[in-house]
């Protein structure tokens, strides 16, 4: 559900050039946490993610139900498809201790991942970015959350390099 004007503004041109519906989503209400639970279209849908941010996911694959007249889709069928585990997307590999993983992979990304977390639950973070993303935002929010957080590398060409990294989070003292 793009918020930025500029984008919506492109959306309804190409909308318009194609001759194609452009759906305005409403903003999705989360019914409880645990578990994950949101309204839509006066429905109550369960997640088994835990990630907040995956209401809207949910919220926008559910519209797009709605319009597929042909396949006689039903509330039940909505909810059983709203079980999906998206692997890498806030997944709980272990719960004591708490262990996720998230491919946040930007600014926006790690602002969702942020806001799915406990506020009060200690948190260490591994992290690591391509080139091309702002490593220093990212890098600065998880820095908010908690005083742990580590960088790491992964083998990819277009992936930070030590000297990179090393650069990068000069600013930060204690970093590991």
């Amino acid at each position: 559900m793009e918020q930025k004007n500029e984008c919506l503004e492109v959306f309804k041109q190409v909308a318009m050039r194609q001759n194609a519906l452009l759906v305005p989503m409403s903003s999705v209400e989360v019914y409880s946490q645990e578990p994950l639970r949101f309204m839509h279209r006066q429905n109550i849908y369960r997640l088994s993610s835990k990630a907040v941010y995956q209401c809207e996911n949910a919220a926008l694959a559910l519209e797009v139900s709605y319009y597929l007249n042909d396949y006689l889709i039903t509330n039940e069928h909505r909810q059983k498809g709203l079980q999906a585990i998206w692997k890498g997307r806030f997944e709980v590999l272990r719960d004591e201790p708490l262990f996720i993983i998230d491919g946040a992979h930007n600014v926006a990304g790690i602002q969702a991942l942020l806001k799915s977390l406990d506020d009060q639950q200690p948190v260490t973070f591994l992290f690591s970015a391509l080139k091309d993303k702002n490593f220093e935002e990212m890098l600065s929010l998880l820095k908010q959350r908690s005083d742990d957080v580590r960088v790491t590398l992964f083998e990819n060409k277009r992936a930070f390099q030590k000297q990179d990294i090393h650069e990068a989070v000069r600013f930060y003292d204690d970093y590991r």
